[in-house]
């Protein structure tokens, strides 16, 4: 007796960027009539129908992921391949609308960022009042403001995963 074909994984394997909370599907293909199919080290929130290969879902959490493809078939070798998934986030971060300031005082203003890769900021409208500066790690503003005034400006975060604009002002009194 002829034994069974192995099964050979032939579905993409390059490299796939998936995004953090975004649905997202993935068809393991094989050649030699696999029985079922399975996947070792998938990204959280993702799942593998074993039946059909489709692997599903929203990621939830962020990194990299090598994953273990496998073509099961009854009596013969499985088939193995790798792909690589990377789940990313948009950079998310936020300050009041208006941030109240004195004059020559100390200003420190950290909003929590989020964000994979982490995000850099830079100030892409208007400015920042005299004295102050924005961090372009953290989108912390810091310093010491010493003009009087009304100053509107927008910050951007951004990655590979997205740009985020947030607008604010500060007033000086």
């Amino acid at each position: 007796m002829v034994p069974p074909a192995t099964p050979q994984i032939t579905s993409d394997l390059a490299a796939a960027t998936l995004t953090l909370g975004v649905s997202t599907s993935y068809q393991i293909e094989a050649s030699g009539s696999p029985d079922s199919y399975g996947a070792r080290g998938l990204p959280a929130g993702l799942k593998l129908n074993a039946k059909n290969g489709l692997i599903s879902g929203k990621p939830s959490k962020t990194g990299t992921f090598t994953v273990t493809l496998q073509a099961l078939k009854k009596n013969a070798t499985t088939g193995t391949a790798t792909k690589v998934f990377t789940v990313v986030q948009a950079p998310s971060f936020t300050y009041a609308a208006t941030i109240n300031a004195k004059r020559n005082a100390n200003v420190n203003i950290r909003p929590k960022v989020a964000g994979s890769p982490a995000p850099s900021f830079s100030v892409v409208a208007g400015s920042l009042p005299p004295g102050l500066s924005l961090n372009a790690t953290t989108a912390a503003i810091t310093g010491r403001p010493t003009t009087v005034g009304t100053y509107n400006f927008t910050v951007r975060g951004s990655n590979s995963a997205g740009i985020l604009d947030r607008s604010t002002r500060v007033v000086v009194k």
